[in-house]
């Protein structure tokens, strides 16, 4: 149940009430166009940062060793893009980085002199408009391989395989980590995001163990634990995604890096993902950026947009991009259920709608109230992804209106299929759900706080071909575990069967129309096996008694370790057989804070129910403003 207030519970058992709907559209989707350069070529390695006023500055590995930097007040006029400053004539090798903040900018390169490597730096106080250096912001005995900054005043560096992290204190440059745990035989570049006292890495490399692009944080004087952002193995067990860029852009990191999607090893695709947390990475997105070998594309923000580049082409994508509030809504039927969700709008075209993000996975949720005595009060339902979008002459009435469907977070999770085998060892369940929902639909997790989540899995597989829902079935089945869509947009599992019985949130709600009764799906004894010798079951007598017999089911489950474990996958599905043997529907006013799976109590006096604890398998809503309903 979403919260409703005391003046719109108030409202939902008026006689008087009067209801609203309004939809809301938020494109959360970075939908990348042509900036700059679609037909060019770039052939060296670059850098950018966005400095103050939303102008470029990019740094340069250019021809012989040079080392240059550029600034581009304007990144869409196409005359700014071919002056560059040299900064050192030769020497420069590897990598290049550059960082801003306002006005503020620092570019990094790497040096070899007389054996001994080293990260140069150039400062500028004026936005890349004169620059000063170079200083030395670190050096190494061992080779310096790549570079990276998130900011001036630090740089990631890679000597020797092993990644570093130097910080400038306002006088002197010092290391002050160092990911011992982490070397790599072979280096392919690295990428640095920070926020607050965190730093973010990705790091591409060859580890014994095989070929990654991973992810890994630093705060507190501790390093987390990696996670592998790109899997390996597609085409080959020797691929290394190559060449990282990362940023924090409006509520997400950015991360782009080269991959191929062909069948010989070419890492010229250059590849977007993104994650809410830096723990798991969505699926990936193909940029078209023309590059003469391989060389990063680099991501960052400023200005409202998202920008990708490399030396000669750029992307842009808008951010933020939505319509609030609308109220030309004719009708809308949305339906949710555990499992499924749909939505079908007819809006009329008041002309708002030229320029609203309407668009396939935009989000569309909607606001249902009542004119209260506080004023119009309202709740917002989960949100469903846009899959069509039609305009249409002749609908209900003469004028252009638009025919929007959409459907929720399984109708995403079902697009979603693996293309070859990816297997997961050692995680717990709970981890291994969250980076489901993220690599296969960009959605995120929430769960009570059941043992079960933290059940390690030590393997765990989705074959090629594999859908995502069907692989996230199959582990709220590990945890006997049941889920919704919540109003983020996150999918909130929990384990029913360890619920204490409550209702949700209290509300009353006029019974127009309501059909009680029982069925025979009833399982009252479940027996569940898990990796011998574990075994658990569950049983519930009084629904036994009822139907005259016991009906049983025997689950054998090789990720269950405990007998504990077991017990709780008995026990719910003893609990889904016992709400199963009871089945009604309700027809109501909108009740705008109800949600598929919430606990209510039903008082029916005509048909013999008091205080009937239930809990909803779906709810369907009808809006049709044509026919007042």
């Amino acid at each position: 149940m979403i919260a409703m207030t005391d003046t719109l519970r108030a409202a939902v058992k008026s006689a008087g009430r009067l209801p609203f709907a309004r939809l809301s559209v938020r494109d959360r989707q970075l939908r990348w166009s042509a900036l700059h350069g679609d037909g060019d070529e770039s052939a060296y390695q670059t850098a950018l940062a966005v400095a103050a006023g939303g102008a470029w500055v990019r740094a340069r590995l250019g021809a012989g060793g040079a080392f240059q930097v550029q600034r581009i007040a304007d990144p869409a006029d196409p005359d700014g893009w071919d002056s560059w400053e040299t900064l050192l004539a030769s020497g420069a090798s590897g990598d290049v980085a550059i960082a801003a903040e306002g006005d503020w900018v620092r570019a990094f390169c790497i040096v070899s002199e007389s054996g001994v490597w080293r990260v140069k730096v150039w400062t500028s106080s004026d936005g890349g408009g004169s620059w000063a250096g170079p200083a030395t912001a670190a050096e190494s005995s061992s080779a310096i391989t790549s570079v990276a900054s998130p900011a001036p005043d630090a740089v990631a560096w890679v000597a020797g395989g092993i990644l570093r992290l130097s910080l400038w204190d306002g006088e002197a440059w010092s290391q002050v980590a160092a990911w011992s745990a982490g070397p790599v035989s072979a280096d392919y570049g690295i990428a640095c995001a920070r926020r607050a006292d965190v730093y973010a890495f990705l790091q591409a490399g060859l580890l014994a163990t095989g070929a990654y692009l991973r992810a890994v944080s630093w705060g507190g004087g501790t390093w987390s634990e990696p996670r592998v952002v790109a899997p390996t193995g597609i085409p080959s067990d020797t691929l290394v995604p190559r060449w990282p860029s990362l940023a924090w852009i409006g509520d997400r990191y950015v991360a782009a890096y080269l991959d191929t999607f062909a069948g010989c090893l070419t890492y010229q695709t250059p590849t977007v993902r993104f994650s809410w947390d830096f723990d798991h990475w969505s699926y990936p997105c193909a940029l078209h950026l023309n590059s003469d070998g391989p060389t990063r594309a680099n991501v960052a923000a400023g200005d409202g947009k998202a920008f990708a580049a490399m030396e000669k082409s750029a992307l842009e994508a808008p951010l933020g991009r939505a319509l609030e509030g609308f109220a030309g809504i004719l009708r809308a039927e949305r339906t949710e259920a555990e499992g499924y969700g749909a939505l079908r709008l007819l809006l009329h075209d008041n002309g708002e709608l030229a320029a609203a993000p309407l668009l396939p996975y935009a989000e569309a949720a909607l606001t249902l109230g009542y004119g209260t005595a506080a004023g119009l009060e309202g709740v917002e339902t989960a949100p469903m992804y846009m899959a069509d979008v039609q305009r249409a002459r002749g609908e209900s009435r003469p004028g252009v209106e638009y025919v929007v469907r959409a459907r929720d977070g399984w109708g995403l999770l079902a697009e979603w299929q693996a293309l070859t085998t990816e297997a997961w060892e050692g995680v717990s369940l709970g981890w291994m759900l969250g980076e489901l929902l993220m690599r296969a639909a960009g959605l995120r997790l929430r769960t009570d706080d059941a043992p079960a989540w933290q059940m390690t899995l030590e393997r765990f597989a989705v074959p090629r071909g594999g859908r995502g829902d069907a692989a996230v079935r199959q582990l709220l089945r590990h945890a006997g575990a049941r889920a919704r869509w919540d109003a983020d947009g996150a999918l909130y599992a929990f384990v029913a069967a360890a619920q204490p019985w409550g209702v949700d949130w209290a509300f009353d709600a006029e019974v127009r129309r309501a059909r009680h009764g029982v069925a025979s799906a009833g399982v009252s004894l479940a027996r569940v096996a898990g990796l011998y010798p574990a075994m658990g079951q569950a049983q519930d007598a009084r629904l036994s008694q009822a139907q005259g017999r016991t009906l049983g089911a025997a689950v054998a489950d090789g990720y269950l370790t405990t007998a504990a474990q077991c017990a709780e996958a008995a026990a719910a599905l003893v609990a889904r057989g016992a709400a199963r043997a009871l089945r009604g529907t309700l027809t109501t006013a909108i009740v705008p804070g109800l949600q598929a799976l919430d606990r209510v109590t039903v008082d029916d006096p005509a048909l013999g129910l008091e205080a009937a604890a239930r809990r909803v398998v779906s709810v369907r809503t009808v809006c049709d403003a044509l026919r007042g309903v």
